[in-house]
């Protein structure tokens, strides 16, 4: 066998299956820690949005459930919009998505924007 086929062989044996998705992923949980987090950050950006993330930690309490991948939740100062808010009046303004694949989260940042 020449060199570059065992180099082939080798690598082959190194790869195991890995599963996009393992086992069950509660979705609502992971939003409540990664919110309560975000709240507890010392950050202007934490600051800046404590009224969203404050409703949206207790909506999520309370039994709220996320949006369908193809819904948003816009929120501005703590208070569900119907839709994305246009111009910049120097509100807090929150996109709450679900981003899929999940749970590949590193890429699920919870669609939450600042606009400045």
């Amino acid at each position: 066998m020449s060199a570059q086929g065992k180099q082939t062989e080798e690598r082959s044996e190194r790869i195991t299956f890995a599963p996009a998705c393992v086992g069950n992923f509660d979705l609502v949980k992971f939003k409540l820690e990664y919110l309560q987090e975000l709240l507890n950050e010392d950050s202007i950006e934490a600051r800046r949005q404590r009224k969203n993330i404050e409703y949206l930690i207790n909506y999520y309490k309370n039994g709220g459930k996320p949006p369908e991948p193809s819904q948003i939740i816009w929120l501005v100062d703590g208070v569900v919009v119907d839709e994305m808010p246009r111009g910049s009046t120097g509100e807090a303004i929150w996109r709450e998505a679900v981003c899929f694949p999940l749970p590949t989260l590193i890429s699920v940042t919870f669609a939450h924007s600042i606009f400045v």
